[in-house]
């Protein structure tokens, strides 16, 4: 007699069970109870397990067909056929009925079979050349049954899953980086997982430095004309901004270089470019040029202070 029991598990394996059983699917391959025939060419993805559980894994369409399951014993012999249909029209509720002479029993079991590994698609740029403290996005939208789950690796090996303050992770995963640093140089990948796989993309990010600002202006180069009063004290602000770290030097008349930060008795360069002169006198009334450099190039400020009664400060 044969007592035929049915199970689903997982979108990859499909067991049968059945009693004392030799297995065949159309020919030539030969499954026996308790293990697998050399003639089957998939080797360790079907098996036959000791109660007589034939065991599929990795379902491909290539493992659709017929397969019979043959019991046997002193009293007899019996045979049961069993066509698996591997497709995403195969997904669904299934109901499996179990009966003999003692009674009669089902389960029910869903399918789902994943019928298409993730597949990024092909048609977008993978190299971005951004400025310091602009935005950088990389496309990265991927196809596959069921739908992809999309995450980045960054240069620094975090892996992104979820947007966060930095990086935004759109619904179609492509990455935005906000604020661009030196730091995030480097190599981005795209990974699109889902049951049947992985599929990665790999992308390159270089980021190059902004020339540095001078008191807030989008200018390379300015000059102001200042007036002092003699005797006081005259400070000319030379406040920069920009990224990587930058270098501020004055040129002083006699072509003397003054890097900040720099204290002197009658002149300071403090760490934030403004110069101070104490003490003005007429001899200080000359060309002053502030450079200020980083690796995305320089910016100038040229300025003459004239020593008079009272103080003013024109913008050319």
């Amino acid at each position: 007699p044969l007592y035929p029991e049915c199970e689903h598990s997982g979108p990859w394996t499909v067991p049968v069970y059945c009693c004392q059983p030799a297995w065949l699917r159309s020919a030539p391959r030969h499954f026996v109870c308790g293990g697998i025939s050399t003639e089957d060419p998939r080797g360790k993805q079907a098996s036959v397990q000791p109660d007589g559980t034939l065991i599929i894994k990795e379902v491909t369409v290539y493992d659709r067909g017929l397969y019979t399951c043959m019991a046997s014993n002193p009293a007899g012999a019996d045979t049961l056929t069993v066509k698996l249909q591997v497709g995403i029209s195969e997904e669904g509720d299934y109901t499996c009925y179990a009966q003999n002479t003692l009674g009669k029993d089902e389960m029910k079991v869903h399918i789902t079979v994943v019928t298409a590994s993730p597949r990024i698609k092909q048609n977008y740029r993978t190299y971005a050349k951004v400025k310091a403290g602009d935005n950088a996005v990389f496309d990265c939208e991927a196809v596959g049954e069921p739908k992809p789950k999309i995450f980045w690796l960054l240069p620094s090996s975090d892996m992104i899953s979820a947007s966060t303050d930095r990086y935004l992770l759109h619904v179609n995963g492509s990455l935005s980086v906000s604020k661009v640093k030196l730091l995030d140089a480097g190599e981005y990948v795209c990974v699109a997982r889902n049951p049947g796989g992985d599929d990665t993309k790999l992308y390159k990010l270089d980021v190059v430095s902004k020339p540095p600002l001078i008191n807030g202006l989008y200018t390379n180069k300015t000059v102001i004309k200042a007036t002092a009063i003699r005797h006081s004290k005259k400070q000319i602000d030379c406040m920069s901004e920009g990224t990587p770290s930058l270098q501020i030097m004055w040129i002083m008349p006699d072509n003397i270089f003054l890097t900040a930060p720099y204290y002197g008795s009658r002149i300071t360069v403090h760490k934030n470019g403004t110069l101070e002169i104490r003490n003005v006198r007429p001899s200080d009334t000359a060309d002053f040029i502030c450079v200020v450099r980083n690796d995305g190039g320089e910016s100038i400020l040229g300025t003459v202070p004239t020593p008079v009664q009272n103080l003013s400060i024109c913008w050319d």
